[in-house]
């Protein structure tokens, strides 16, 4: 009776343990030492972004905000299609990860930011991400996304430079702007380096605009209700011998 009541507490303390571990996010903030042009594979530069306020030159601009102090924006001034970038994490235990973009927000009915990520470099148009708390079509620029992006709680990630919060704890600059998290899916990592893909969403409004910020991953662990699972069968299997 002593080994299942200590194979039962075991079950349980990995339950909490895989919990705990799927809830820590790391950040990697996009940068010209991360962050590749697709289309040439050349590091960011002056052929891919701009520091120019306002202008309409199909460039990434390098705006002075968020995490690491830069953040990469698109159509600030009127409609852009700026080059596809690929942001990497490097020196990553191999192993499947969760993934996610990061973006900014304002979170009202007049916005609605949004940014296109993926997994891969798809030859169509990468996932669609934004805001479901924007959710009126003013003006014809609210989509519905493909991807649901979501406030992130200070507590829930590392790495992030931004230290202004609301009431609940999530991530805003010190205005209504909010950092979005877009949960891309899982990637298996072999070789040390988990690449994303991002993409401006081509706007016609510059309140659809494309402030794109970085990317995170945490460790793939199982959900805690499919570990008690197994847990109960592997208990199941034991009493089974123990009867024989």
């Amino acid at each position: 009776m002593k080994c299942f009541k200590l194979f039962a507490l075991s079950c349980a303390l990995t339950a909490l343990c895989a919990a705990s571990a799927s809830a820590s996010i790391t950040y990697v903030d996009a940068s010209a030492a991360n962050t590749v042009a697709v289309s040439t594979g050349a590091v960011l530069s002056a052929a891919t972004v701009s520091t120019s306020t306002n202008a309409v030159d199909g460039l990434w601009r390098s705006r002075a905000f968020g995490n690491g102090g830069t953040i990469y924006a698109s159509s600030e001034a009127g409609a852009e299609d700026c080059l596809r970038l690929a942001t990497s994490a490097a020196s990553l235990a191999d192993g499947t990860y969760d993934v996610y973009a990061y973006f900014w927000s304002p979170i009202d009915d007049n916005q609605y930011w949004k940014l296109r990520a993926g997994l891969t470099n798809s030859t169509s148009d990468l996932a669609l991400a934004g805001s479901t708390y924007n959710v009126v079509n003013n003006s014809g620029y609210y989509v519905v996304p493909d991807i649901s992006a979501t406030k992130v709680a200070s507590s829930s990630i590392t790495g992030t430079t931004v230290t202004n919060v609301d009431a609940s704890g999530n991530i805003m600059d010190t205005g209504n702007r909010y950092l979005l998290q877009a949960y891309l899916g899982q990637s298996i990592v072999s070789g040390g380096t988990l690449t994303v893909y991002v993409d401006d969403y081509v706007a016609t409004n510059v309140n659809a605009r494309t402030w794109y910020d970085g990317i995170g991953y945490s460790v793939a662990v199982p959900e805690p209700s499919t570990i008690a699972l197994l847990c109960l069968g592997g208990l199941a299997l034991a009493f089974r011998a123990r009867r024989k």
